[in-house]
């Protein structure tokens, strides 16, 4: 498994960017651009689209300031990023499942019992 990274070129000049997703090169659909065949390829997808979306965003703004730094992209990430907690994330993620009620309610409890001990 191999870690996802997003490569910024701009002038012949190349800065990479850590995504946090991971996957096998057979998960990888190098003409889409996304993770696929994957149990976590949703998860990973959305991270990606965020990401890219926050680093254009980022080019532009430099773009309409008429210099663009690839170099200081990383650190205009960070500073960018809202940090959510581990429990906020999966919080959010039961919700957005496409299950029934009574299955998100068995998620929350499996995630609150088994990984915080708490009911």
């Amino acid at each position: 498994m191999g870690n996802i990274d997003l490569r910024i070129t701009y002038n012949r000049k190349q800065k990479f960017v850590v995504t946090g997703a991971k996957c096998f090169p057979s998960q990888w659909n190098d003409k889409k651009q996304c993770v696929v065949n994957s149990l976590d390829a949703l998860a990973s997808n959305e991270i990606l689209l965020k990401l890219h979306t926050k680093v254009l965003q980022i080019i532009n703004s430099m773009s309409v300031k008429g210099k663009i730094d690839i170099d200081a992209i990383p650190s205009m990430l960070k500073s960018s990023s809202v940090d959510k907690t581990f429990h906020q994330y999966i919080r959010e993620r039961i919700s957005k499942r496409t299950v029934s009620e009574n299955t998100k309610k068995a998620y929350h409890v499996f995630f609150l019992v088994f990984l915080f001990g708490v009911e």
